[in-house]
């Protein structure tokens, strides 16, 4: 166990930008990981800034819940079975065990050595745990807490995998102090530092490239979406497109592997950036659901809504030659293309190819020319949308918890069909406190909602375009801060 300055200040300096932290900024770091009162197995979020951890967090933790474990049947097909069924899930299981699991997995995913480095927050003289509903008091004792909190760090090495399993997402090797640490003052920003160091900071910085922003903006205390990915993929990539793209020299990355957990963004809506298929279709009906202020995360059990449609995947491929998105390859890129897409790629079958898909002689295949001739099927089936119907879905935000409350009756749930508008609809039902939001959904038709849509329902439809939700069953959701 160690306390080295070195380490400290180097991680504090890629994370901030800087060794003099805004005390400000810091203080919205400064929470612990806390559950739900009402919803157990809930994350909850106390001040604005952590949701770029605690959102893909808590996805993990509803994938390690839900559909790792298979805790719930095949077939639920109402809001009211993926109700009771996350309701037994969540008994199930131990707080501080899942936390630990998942925990665990982040720093090993991100490693790039056979051991993690965590960084544990010691206890202090009148320290404790602080929860959303101290929150008002503990403020006042920020700058107390904030000016020693990296002087009571620590950094401990741990072996990435378990000796009595073969897989680290199995177990942990965290003890009892670890994971006492876990629920202390300033944990979440201690498991930044765990990800930073366990990753190793020149390793960060490669996944940065050119955009060497800090990991969390020091003046309005926002997690990046570099931070994000760290959670997400282990790897800081500042950006959500598939595979590079280089813009002249200047390389940016993006991601090159399928996550367990996906992403949509409103950003993508009001094309201010690109959400990549890989983000968009991951191994697990799980998403984080970004708005201009919040993350948010959307989870559900029908895992054909994370498969990539096969004319997604022929682009994937066509990508890898033309990492800019330009639309086209160049002649010598051809024969390992259709190689890799396992078409006939002699030099005899090469060369008629070229000639009939660049037929002007411009020297360019374009990726329509590859579609037409080879996946014509393919081209025509995407103008046609597969309907599919009665598709529960949860919506977890860490803010809908209210720390005033005392209930601990079950949610009510109302009659499920029907297209009311998923963040206004108030005529139905409601557990003001549940943390989770239930709904039933529809793909593939139009919806008959008029009027404004709402920011979800912009978010969603970045992947389906035509996509209604009816939240009947807890909360209203919101993808907002506050």
């Amino acid at each position: 166990m160690s306390n080295s300055t070195e380490d400290l200040d180097g991680v504090k300096s890629l994370v901030w930008g800087s060794q003099n932290v805004n005390q400000l900024s810091l203080s919205q770091w400064m929470q612990p990981f806390d559950f739900s009162q009402e919803e157990k197995s809930a994350l909850v979020q106390i001040d604005g800034g952590p949701c770029a951890v605690l959102a893909p967090t808590q996805a993990h933790i509803l994938h390690h819940m839900l559909l790792r474990e298979n805790n719930i049947p095949q077939s639920v097909n109402s809001v009211l079975e993926l109700y009771s069924s996350v309701q037994r899930a969540t008994s199930a299981v131990c707080q501080s065990d899942v936390l630990a699991v998942v925990l665990h997995q982040l720093l090993s995913r991100a490693s790039t050595s056979d051991s993690l480095k965590v960084v544990i927050v010691t206890q202090d003289a009148g320290d404790s745990k602080v929860s959303s509903d101290e929150k008002s008091s503990a403020a006042v004792d920020v700058e107390q807490h904030e000016d020693d909190i990296h002087s009571r760090m620590q950094i401990v090495s741990v072996p990435k995998k378990c000796p009595s399993s073969p897989s680290p997402t199995a177990s942990h090797n965290f003890s009892s102090d670890m994971l006492a640490s876990f629920f202390r003052r300033g944990a979440v920003l201690a498991f930044v530092y765990s990800l930073c160091l366990s990753r190793g900071l020149d390793q960060i910085l490669n996944d940065l490239g050119p955009q060497c922003d800090p990991l969390i903006d020091s003046i309005h205390a926002h997690g990046s979406l570099a931070l994000t990915n760290l959670c997400l993929i282990g790897a800081a990539i500042p950006n959500l497109f598939d595979g590079s793209k280089d813009l002249g020299g200047l390389v940016l990355n993006g991601v090159s592997v399928c996550p367990d957990i996906g992403y949509l963004s409103l950003m993508e809506h009001y094309r201010y950036m690109e959400v990549g298929s890989l983000m968009k279709s991951p191994k697990n009906p799980i998403w984080l659901l970004s708005s201009e202020t919040h993350l948010t995360v959307l989870c559900s059990l029908e895992r054909s809504l994370c498969a990539s449609s096969e004319s997604n995947q022929i682009k994937q491929v066509f990508a890898k030659w033309d990492p800019n998105g330009n639309g086209f390859i160049e002649h010598k890129d051809l024969g390992p293309l259709l190689k890799e897409l396992n078409l006939p790629s002699d030099e005899e079958a090469v060369a008629k190819a070229k000639s009939e898909l660049d037929e002007e002689d411009l020297g360019i295949i374009t990726i329509g020319a590859v579609m037409n001739k080879y996946f014509g099927h393919l081209v025509q089936s995407e103008h046609h949308f597969s309907v599919m119907t009665d598709i529960p879905f949860i919506h977890y935000n860490g803010l809908n918890f209210s720390p005033q409350s005392s209930s601990n009756q079950p949610a009510k749930a109302t009659n499920e069909a029907g297209g009311g508008k998923d963040e206004e609809n108030t005529n139905i039902g409601r557990d003001s406190h549940s943390t989770y939001s239930y709904g039933v959904g529809v793909i593939g038709l139009d919806s008959a909602e008029t009027g404004e849509a709402s920011k979800l329902a912009l978010i969603l439809s970045t992947k389906w375009p035509a996509i209604s939700i009816n939240w009947c069953l807890g909360s209203k959701p919101s993808v907002d801060w506050r």
